[in-house]
């Protein structure tokens, strides 16, 4: 009895012993070698090295969280000088509200939509998707001379801009924990330069008639992120990584769309009650409509049997809400309050 414990507790130990070696060299049995794996993003930890990160790592996480702020920079920037450019292009400079609030809204499209399923997909594709949408709407507006592109223009802007801020999750990816809440700092400052000087370099430049510019360096900016990162940024796959095609077949498409039409129709209403009366039949039917999907969609997340639902209904009930649905609108609170300052 006592010798068949010992040969139990033996192998039992030379088990671990392998383990251990696997998870202390991945570089060897795995990956290849360590500088190609630190290339493609992924965070090397040497033997008797803890959280080693490279220069090469360091460099893709600049250019990642300098992708998320720059993708930020169309608020701030027109939406002080909207109006001047709706008059300029001779429409009334109300109509220059869209410009804000169709960034706004493909921004929230973007993020609900794109942002949960990038655990699927991999989060790169996202993000150099974001960052091409953000150049081809920088280049349309910067070519503008009437409203309507420029609306245009802004929602491209705004679907690319949620993308690129899925930076805030892809950051701490590639880090391990003890520098992540830095990657997740330097990101943020990206956005609170956009807040300041975003306002102040928009009224000069609308004072010389040169806002175009505000479009044509974004496109130089985001133009090199986007090269850099579709060189550099291969992050690790993340653990509710599928293949594309399993993906695809248990997509949350009814989710989607519902989202989709609630964010686009509320938000269209809401501009609206800016633009008519308040019991416009327009302004009416686009928030009853939206509200009515909006229902849909809570009604689908909740009862639908679904395998990759686009909202889990466990994250906002966790810890009777106070996990994360407190939290979650203490934010929607605060951003607000930074969007309108």
């Amino acid at each position: 009895m006592a010798t068949s414990e010992m040969k139990q507790s033996y192998n039992n130990h030379q088990e671990f012993e392998r383990d251990s070696d696997q998870l202390s060299q991945p570089s060897d049995t795995r990956h290849g070698d360590p500088e190609k794996r630190v290339a493609e993003g992924a965070v090397y930890r040497g033997s008797g090295e803890d959280d080693k990160v490279t220069m090469k790592t360091w460099a893709v996480v600049a250019v990642l969280a300098a992708s998320y702020g720059l993708s930020f920079w169309p608020i701030p920037f027109f939406s002080t000088i909207q109006g001047t450019m709706a008059v300029e292009f001779g429409s009334d400079a109300a109509q220059g509200t869209w410009l804000t609030a169709v960034y706004s809204m493909c921004g929230t499209i973007a993020f609900l939509t794109c942002g949960a399923n990038s655990d699927l997909f991999g989060r790169r594709a996202f993000i150099l998707l974001g960052n091409i949408c953000v150049v081809v709407g920088s280049i349309i507006g910067a070519t503008s001379h009437k409203i309507g592109q420029s609306i245009v223009a802004h929602a491209l802007l705004g679907f690319g801009g949620g993308n690129c801020q899925l930076a805030a999750f892809a950051l701490p990816e590639l880090l391990p924990n003890k520098w992540r809440h830095f990657a997740v700092v330097i990101a943020d400052g990206g956005i609170y330069f956009d807040v300041i000087v975003g306002p102040v370099v928009a009224r000069i430049a609308s004072a010389n008639y040169a806002w175009r510019w505000g479009y044509w360096g974004l496109v130089i900016a985001q133009g090199m992120s986007l090269a850099i990162l579709a060189a550099f940024y291969f992050p690790p796959k993340h653990p509710r990584g599928v293949p594309w095609d399993e993906a695809l077949r248990h997509l949350d498409y009814f989710g989607i769309v519902t989202s989709t039409a609630a964010v686009a129709l509320i938000l269209s209403g809401i501009v609206y009650v800016q633009l008519l009366p308040s019991n416009s039949p327009i302004v009416i039917g686009l928030l009853v409509s939206g509200f009515a999907c909006l229902i849909a969609f809570g009604v689908w997340e909740t009862f639908a049997k679904l395998k990759n639902p686009l909202a889990p209904t466990r994250l906002f009930t966790a810890n009777k809400g106070r996990a994360l649905t407190a939290p979650f609108i203490v934010g929607f609170v605060v951003t607000m309050h930074e969007l309108y300052l």
